[in-house]
């Protein structure tokens, strides 16, 4: 057992050729002839289900497999140098109130906080841009976050701060001890599906953009900096999070009228996701 988990651990990177397929449908998922599907439910959070199943089978082209294997071998390179680069981090962190800032931006609590209060925005305006951009931010979290747990408990990598290495994996369990939940990173992939979605709403600003951008890096950045993933974690996490977001923007294509209505409770409150025909 020990040492199929030695042989996991150093080879734990092929994670990345499990979901090169899909990750590279992040720069062909706009320009594929399948038909973007509608809302077939009355109920938007229905096609949470149908849009998963999407996720995992998607269609990659000869041409896309150049980027494919480009993408495996920086990924590769980044697991081979996480110690060396968790060392320089360390050596030069950036002040804890910069890093905590950066860190809400893929934090799911406030992720779904700015979410929910950017709608209502969207609703006060009448701006079905905002509103759209929303809710398939949010259900680019929720899929995403959906990989990213499966990932963390499949391998049980140890977090840098545990000093066990980059190589330390404990294999599948269902062992919730934060400490071996490394990779790949939630804050990272929620942080770059939210701003995939809005950088692809709001694309003829070419300014919006490149700021969405940058603040997802800059929380991925955050989490080597407070010592809580390796770089590599990051990256796997970012790919995911691209790529959970480019395919649900496919799906929705041509969305149509999208609302939220809250659905407060004794003790607790939720939103439900309304598609009106």
């Amino acid at each position: 057992m020990t040492d199929s988990i030695s042989f996991i651990g150093k080879n734990a990177f092929v994670v990345l050729c499990l979901f090169q397929p899909g990750i590279l449908h992040l720069w062909g998922a706009n320009k594929r002839n399948t038909p973007s599907r509608e809302f077939k439910h009355g109920v938007y959070s229905q096609s949470y289900l149908s849009d998963y199943r999407a996720l995992l089978h998607p269609h990659v082209a000869k041409k896309e497999i150049a980027t494919d294997l480009i993408l495996t071998a920086i990924g590769a390179y980044i697991y081979a140098k996480d110690s060396n680069i968790r060392n320089w981090v360390q050596s030069n962190r950036v002040p804890n109130g910069i890093s905590n800032a950066a860190r809400i931006i893929g934090d799911g609590r406030y992720v779904l906080l700015y979410e929910s209060v950017l709608y209502v925005q969207g609703e006060i305006f009448s701006s079905s841009k905002l509103k759209q951009a929303c809710v398939q931010g949010i259900e680019s979290f929720v899929l995403s976050g959906i990989a990213v747990n499966i990932l963390k408990f499949g391998f049980h990598r140890y977090r840098p701060y545990t000093e066990k290495g980059p190589n330390k994996w404990n294999g599948p369990s269902l062992d919730s001890y934060d400490g071996h939940l490394s990779f790949p990173s939630g804050h990272s992939s929620s942080a770059f599906a939210v701003a995939t979605v809005f950088a692809s709403k709001y694309s003829e600003n070419k300014m919006l953009a490149p700021l969405f951008y940058t603040a997802a890096a800059m929380c991925a950045i955050s989490r080597v900096n407070d010592d809580k993933h390796w770089a590599s974690d990051v990256f796997t996490g970012s790919l995911i999070g691209l790529f959970t977001a480019h395919e649900v923007l496919h799906i929705h294509k041509h969305t149509g009228n999208l609302s939220l209505v809250p659905m407060p409770g004794k003790g607790e409150y939720a939103v439900l996701w309304l598609y009106k025909f």
